[in-house]
């Protein structure tokens, strides 16, 4: 039952969390400045002026909330939604009221149990990590799962270090955790993730660089409890696909192994390993040169290398899948010593602020260049609108494909503060653009012009955006995209090369899904350009994508031969009554 009622629900639940987390994410503000949960500047903080830190609470009262209505109540549902209602407790408290540490393990340790022991779900075995045989747990099982969990909440809790950091390493973590929950078929699993996400993307909003507000404790805590709790059952829960523990910790590695070297550095110093300092990975990164907006996506690609290892890796032996993830973390922390021992930095052209001198060009080329500005904004759009408008049928499910990511588009998009947030905005127009294209790629074989159309379209498109940043140095910084951009840009990749083997679908599908991906990046750069010369059109891009996909989304669910039929039906009839 508990199956049934989660696959019928899914769509639902993300969108739902999406939208409670959209309105109750800002009003937290107020509220945060009302308690005092304020995050005020100092020597090992990166930003510049007092934030709210109560953003976690949207997060947490969507996921809680959601799985409670569609969720049907047993032990492991009940284990899971009091243990995530202790860990938001507790962060909560501590956000306003500053707790000592070990309050908040004790905590962290009593949500732990009460997942373990309510929902009796918890690691029996590590697995044959060195190739020896299988390491049990035994009598001890229950209380070193317990022992994990709390490592993961701090680990997250430690990682929460930059805008939008701990949120997209979260959420980019869901997205193979819902994979290898539909392999397994473990909806709970799935549901929770779903829940996550949904609630991530709308937090996420808030949270891009320049962050409005920030999680707090209460976030992440929730977020690593969530993600141990799904990582647990994932190992234990016996359903149709076994996975090693090893192949779901690599997963979560990135936090895991930043915190315990973090914490094992500060032991050998004789320091207590418990107190903040600026010696984490992202701490590490700045200190290259590196400026914010470009450390979050590096961080973005660290974790997703570690769980296309784990995707990639699953089926090895275990022992092999250890070393893997070892390596990958070797070859992280490898370079950062590197760099720091041979004083690399990052070139101050690359670095923000910048200044970029213009190359001499022909005079007729700027000019032209100068001139084709406002032609291009509408004849991509008008181009993007073309195979929308004359191509072929298009399917049920296609429809309600390009329904979903237009309401993804429309409750994230910022409409009334569009200069301030950028990074939404073409992150939001990549996924649109690749979700568009990949629809038209699947459309029926008997409109075999659209391909062609396509692809004479992107690339077009991709000889002007060059041409631009060869006339204007400074638009090639473009090419580096943010934090928020970067996570929906790996999302949309992460479908063809993972979501659509993982599902068995044939080859054209995964074909196609890829192509788009692809042919969105040449209209990504131009979007930017545009937007760069106009800030105002960004709202105009994103409607031009909504027209597109609405209109695609009616087709869909409402064929043309349907509305013909219904017209000529009447007529029909009344000619032959007149008869």
């Amino acid at each position: 039952m508990e199956e049934i009622i989660f696959q019928k629900h899914i769509g639902l639940l993300f969108f739902s969390s999406l939208f409670l987390s959209l309105v109750l994410t800002p009003r937290t503000r107020g509220l945060a400045v009302l308690l005092g949960a304020v995050d005020a500047p100092d020597p090992r903080k990166i930003h510049a002026q007092k934030i709210p830190r109560l953003g976690g609470l949207g997060i947490a009262v969507s996921v809680i909330l959601f799985l409670f209505l569609f969720g049907e109540k047993g032990n492991s549902l009940n284990a899971f939604l009091v243990g995530v209602s202790i860990t938001a407790m507790v962060g909560f408290l501590d956000d306003v009221f500053h707790f000592k540490p070990h309050y908040k393990f004790l905590g962290q340790t009593v949500a732990a149990a009460a997942f373990v022991f309510i929902g009796d779900c918890y690691l029996r075995s590590l697995g044959d990590l060195a190739g020896v045989g299988e390491i049990r747990l035994g009598v001890h099982a229950p209380w070193f799962t317990v022992f994990c969990m709390v490592g993961v909440m701090n680990a997250l809790n430690l990682s929460d270090g930059l805008d939008g950091l701990a949120g997209g390493i979260s959420a980019i973590a869901c997205f193979f955790l819902g994979i290898f929950a539909i392999l397994q078929r473990d909806w709970l699993s799935l549901a929770i993730v779903i829940s996550l996400l949904g609630s991530l993307f709308g937090f996420l909003r808030y949270n891009t660089f320049p962050a409005k507000l920030f999680m707090g404790d209460t976030g992440s805590m929730l977020l690593g409890f969530s993600l141990a709790a799904v990582a647990v059952r994932l190992v234990e829960s016996g359903g149709a696909v076994r996975f090693h523990p090893v192949t779901i910790v690599t997963v979560l590695a990135l936090p895991i192994l930043d915190t315990l070297r973090v914490m094992g550095r500060r032991a050998l110093r004789r320091e207590n390993p418990f107190r903040p300092d600026k010696t984490h990975l992202h701490h590490q990164l700045l200190d290259l040169g590196f400026p914010h907006a470009a450390v979050v996506p590096i961080l973005y690609g660290i974790t997703a290398a570690f769980g296309a290892v784990a995707w990639a890796m699953r089926d090895v032996a275990e022992w092999v899948q250890f070393v893997g993830a070892l390596a990958l973390g070797a070859c992280v922390y490898g370079t950062l010593f590197l760099c720091q021992r041979m004083g690399l930095r990052v070139p101050g052209s690359l670095r923000e602020g910048t200044r970029y001198p213009r190359r001499p060009l022909p005079v007729w080329v700027r000019t032209w260049l100068g001139k084709s500005v406002p032609p291009a904004s509408w004849l991509m759009a008008i181009g993007l609108c073309v195979p929308a408008l004359l191509s072929g049928r298009v399917s049920a499910g296609a429809g309600l494909v390009a329904f979903g990511m237009a309401s993804f588009v429309v409750v994230l998009f910022p409409w009334q503060s569009r200069r301030k947030h950028t990074a939404v905005c073409y992150g939001l127009s990549y996924s649109s653009c690749a979700c568009l294209l990949g629809i038209l790629h699947l459309l029926p074989g008997a409109y075999p012009w659209v391909d062609g159309y396509l692809a004479v379209f992107t690339v077009s498109v991709l000889v002007w955006a060059l041409l631009m940043m060869s006339f204007r140095p400074a638009y090639s910084r473009f090419l580096v995209p943010t934090g928020f951009e970067t996570l929906l840009i790996g999302v949309c990749f992460f479908v063809p090369l993972v979501l659509v083997p993982a599902l068995g679908l044939e080859g054209p599908i995964r074909r196609a899904t890829l192509v788009a991906c692809i042919e969105s990046i040449p209209l990504l750069l131009a979007f930017k350009i545009l937007s760069r010369r106009k800030p105002g059109r960004n709202p105009v891009f994103a409607a031009g994508f909504l027209i597109a996909l609405l209109l695609l989304g009616m087709r869909g669910t409402w064929p043309v031969e349907n509305l013909v039929a219904r017209i000529s039906f009447p007529a029909k009839a009344q000619a032959a009554a007149i008869r």
